[in-house]
């Protein structure tokens, strides 16, 4: 029952605050109804994070799988793109992973030809393997910036490792579904 918990876990942190659903605008197509949750974070003073998360979970051959989508949109600063930024938005990743208890973790970044995601926007894909008390997780991420919207889309599809071609099928397919 662990190998979908990460998203989950991710997905319950949010709580539900006053939010404009247009701050933040996400489109993806899910095989099962997807639970949505809003949330503006303060980052200082002056700068926010609108976040909306919408989470998935469907079985296959009695095995569940996550699937995963977070708008966030950046007010009062600008996302740059810089490899810094992005080296923090993974980094970012990891701890949260790390917090869940997640052991021998690694992070594989996705290049060239082997990618899902085929638009033009600035993007990073990678996958995260990782374990759980008995159970080997792997987890496929697309993070994508949109900085004319000042916006940066991440796209995630986790599951046991019994499933991977599963994981691996609906990420694509998700991917594929993802519309600004």
């Amino acid at each position: 029952m662990r190998n979908f918990y990460t998203l989950l876990g991710l997905f319950s942190l949010f709580s539900a605050q006053a939010f404009s659903a247009s701050e933040c605008d996400l489109k993806v197509d899910f095989v099962t109804n997807a639970k949505e949750k809003q949330q503006v974070i303060p980052a200082s003073k002056d700068v926010s994070i609108h976040i909306k998360q919408m989470l998935a979970v469907q079985s296959k051959d009695g095995v569940k799988i996550a699937s995963n989508a977070i708008c966030q949109k950046l007010s009062g600063a600008n996302y740059t793109g810089s490899e810094q930024e992005w080296q923090s938005f993974i980094s970012s990743a990891v701890n949260g992973l790390l917090k869940a208890k997640y052991k021998d973790l690694q992070i594989t970044m996705v290049g060239g030809g082997d990618k899902v995601y085929q638009g033009k926007l600035a993007h990073k894909e990678y996958i995260f393997t990782g374990s759980v008390p008995g159970n080997k997780q792997y987890i496929y991420n697309l993070a994508v910036l949109d900085k004319s919207e000042n916006t940066v889309y991440t796209l995630s599809v986790s599951g046991n490792e019994s499933a991977i071609e599963k994981v691996q099928s609906e990420f694509s397919r998700l991917v594929d579904s993802f519309k600004l």
